[in-house]
């Protein structure tokens, strides 16, 4: 599996090359950006992100039952990045043939189930026609936010489900989805303190908080989150950015750094298990994203150590 991922070698070339060299190098395993023009960065994104699902399905075809349970359960994500795209559409009123476009394939639904709910006339006729259920407040200052939120919740109680059931190999998952939902809370915290949202709303947000998140909930300030990251562990290095935005992006490279070597770790403790499995396939989601910044930041005529700062590295 893992000789299906980016080298390490290859990433220095790409790092020197245009847009257009750099589709053309990686168009061997991502079939789907051949036609894509460098400039059309939606369209590129949404290349990259199939041709991703597709190597997903790939992994389900050729895995025994009980990977393929495993394997389904977290491509729910994406599922859930579907209904959000859903949305999202109808509460921004853009077309459906435009939402239609956005879709990602999907392990667990065929496409009629998607199009059933883009076809809704609103976002809560989406959320209504659901298969489970997510207790949306009637109104709410930030509607989108908070339906993210629930769908989250969902999906890490489903994982979190999973793991209880799993025999032997259990500990390993949770493992693995425990760093998951850490590095979700600690965004959501971030986010919440951007938008001064007070400490007691703060703490309905997080998802199946451990000790170490409802602390860091309390945190007053993005400076002060950074330290207690810092001192607890949960990034290596202290961010010195100038301003609080940077300072985010910053905070999120440093997350999503550390959430990856954490399942490398896991890939290694546990080998022939679930978490080599679900290890590949967190790499291969970071390889994509990776893949988007080095595109975007060329595109943006950012230089290569700009670019190298926000790329995401084991």
């Amino acid at each position: 599996m893992k000789g299906d991922l980016i080298k390490k070698d290859d990433w220095k070339n790409y790092m020197k090359m245009g847009p257009n060299e750099l589709l053309r190098a990686v168009s061997g395993t991502y079939k789907e950006i051949e036609k894509v023009d460098a400039a059309d960065t939606t369209s590129l994104e949404i290349a990259l992100n199939r041709s991703m699902m597709n190597t997903f399905a790939k992994l389900n075809r050729i895995s025994d039952e009980k990977l393929q349970k495993v394997i389904q359960l977290y491509a729910q994500r994406y599922d859930v990045e579907n209904i959000k795209t859903i949305i999202r559409g109808k509460i921004s009123q853009i077309s459906n043939e435009e939402i239609t476009q956005l879709m990602l394939p999907s392990l667990n639904y065929d496409t009629s189930f998607f199009s059933d709910l883009i076809k809704k006339e609103t976002a809560h006729a989406v959320i209504a026609a659901l298969p489970f259920d997510i207790d949306v407040p009637k109104s709410s200052d930030d509607e989108m936010f908070v339906i993210d939120n629930l769908l989250d919740r969902h999906y890490m109680e489903l994982l979190a489900g999973l793991s209880t059931a799993l025999r032997g190999q259990g500990k390993a998952f949770r493992s693995f989805i425990d760093a998951e939902r850490n590095i979700l809370n600690v965004k959501t915290i971030m986010r919440l303190i951007q938008e001064k949202t007070k400490q007691e709303d703060i703490q309905h947000y997080i998802i199946l908080p451990s000790p170490d998140i409802t602390e860091l909930a309390k945190s007053a300030t993005i400076k002060e989150l950074a330290a207690a990251l810092h001192k607890k562990g949960l990034i290596e290095n202290m961010p010195h950015a100038a301003t609080e935005s940077e300072l985010c992006t910053e905070l999120e490279i440093a997350l999503d750094t550390t959430l990856l070597k954490k399942e490398s770790l896991l890939m290694h403790q546990h080998p022939l298990t679930v978490s080599v499995m679900l290890g590949f396939m967190l790499l291969k989601e970071i390889e994509v994203r990776n893949l988007k910044v080095v595109l975007k930041g060329k595109l943006l005529g950012l230089n290569t150590q700009q670019i190298e700062r926000l790329v995401v590295a084991a």
